[in-house]
This record gives C-alpha cells, sequence and structure tokens, in this order.
C-alpha cells in the first residue's frame, strides 16, 4: 500500500510543477497604460513586457491627438460597442500594429 502512495504522491507531484511552468500569456491590457483594446504579441516567440510596453506606446502615439482613432480605441478598451467603425479602426490598427513591431525588434 505504502508503493502506491508514493507512486501517486510523484505524479501528483510531477502535475503541479509542471502546471507552474506554462507560459503566462500577457495582453496589452495586463501590462499597457494606453487604453488600447486588448491584444496579445509575441517577440520572436516569446512574450515580452518591455516591448510589449513599447509597442503600445508607438501604436497611441501614431493616433492623432484628437483623432476619433483614440476616443474608438478607449471604447474598445472599456468593451464599448463602435458599430460601424470597426472596419476603418482595425484597419488603422493593425496597420500601426505591424510598423511600431519592425521599429521595436
Amino acid at each position: 500500500m505504502k508503493k502506491i502512495y508514493k507512486i501517486l504522491l510523484f505524479f501528483i507531484l510531477v502535475f503541479i510543477v509542471s502546471c507552474d511552468k506554462k507560459e503566462k500569456h500577457l495582453t496589452s491590457k495586463d501590462i499597457c497604460e494606453e487604453k488600447l483594446p486588448p491584444f496579445m504579441e509575441k517577440f520572436d516567440g516569446q512574450f515580452d513586457k518591455e516591448k510589449l510596453k513599447l509597442l503600445c506606446d508607438c501604436i497611441w502615439n501614431n493616433f492623432p491627438e484628437d483623432g476619433w482613432e483614440r476616443i474608438v480605441s478607449e471604447k474598445l478598451y472599456n468593451g464599448e460597442d463602435i458599430g460601424w467603425k470597426i472596419k476603418s479602426f482595425s484597419t488603422i490598427f493593425e496597420s500601426n500594429l505591424k510598423k511600431c513591431k519592425l521599429k521595436i525588434k
């Protein structure tokens, strides 16, 4: 009986240790100060807090200061529906994301 308990305990410990090593998925909402719609981005296959902060800053600064893009971005950040503007915003956001990511690498 003791042998079975030891084997069972071993498997439980292995399972617990393996769960700790899982990669944590970081979103922009977890890391960034800017009110951008939540997104995840990897750099060279890894999540990187500092690069994600730089990316958010770059994307935000590419939106005009008094432009509709910042207003829509804040609404998406807060989970609000932006209606028909989603297509225009997503195109601009994706373009800025790509340009900014190239600058950061």
